[in-house]
């Protein structure tokens, strides 16, 4: 039992860091207010993950939708376009890492199920990086994790065999 204690101990740091920066880009659309919240600026080369709410313009009350239609593209050329499903727990997002620096178009179609219930697009602008997120506490938990992993394994074979 303490063997779990202490890996879950070890992910602590993963969770800390896990959430964002509270940023988000934010629109009123007629009856609708698009919400994309989003955990870091965005830099070229790194993971950025972002949130996709739609909520009453009037009251910010959650909208439920099932699917958004999500594309980002910078001047005629296409890096992703698909459909992001609803999930069942959690913010409805998706992770994605902008492979060069410039302005891209992100545009987002909220559906509930084939009927549209708003569309809008917001201008994101990408900085140039080299992966300047540095995240030394992964390293970190991987180490002690696989520490961790070692010492019971060998604790319970020195007492197989001994």
């Amino acid at each position: 039992m303490k063997y779990v204690f202490i890996f879950l101990l070890s992910l602590l740091p993963l969770t800390i860091f896990a959430h964002g920066d509270g940023l988000s880009l934010e629109q009123k659309v007629g009856d609708y207010y698009f919400d994309i919240g989003y955990s870091a600026e965005f830099i070229s080369n790194e993971f950025i993950r972002m949130d996709l709410s739609l909520l009453k313009a009037d009251t910010r009350e959650d909208i439920p939708f099932s699917s958004a239609w999500v594309r980002i593209q910078k001047n005629n050329k296409l890096f992703f376009a698909g459909p992001i499903a609803r999930g069942e727990f959690g913010k409805t997002g998706f992770s994605f890492i902008f492979p060069e620096e410039g302005t891209y178009k992100l545009f987002i179609r909220f559906e509930d199920r084939s009927k549209t219930l708003s569309e809008s697009s917001f201008d994101v602008v990408v900085v140039k990086g080299e992966s300047t997120q540095k995240q030394p506490y992964v390293l970190f938990t991987g180490l002690v994790c696989g520490g961790l992993a070692l010492g019971v394994l060998g604790s319970t074979l020195i007492k197989k065999y001994v």
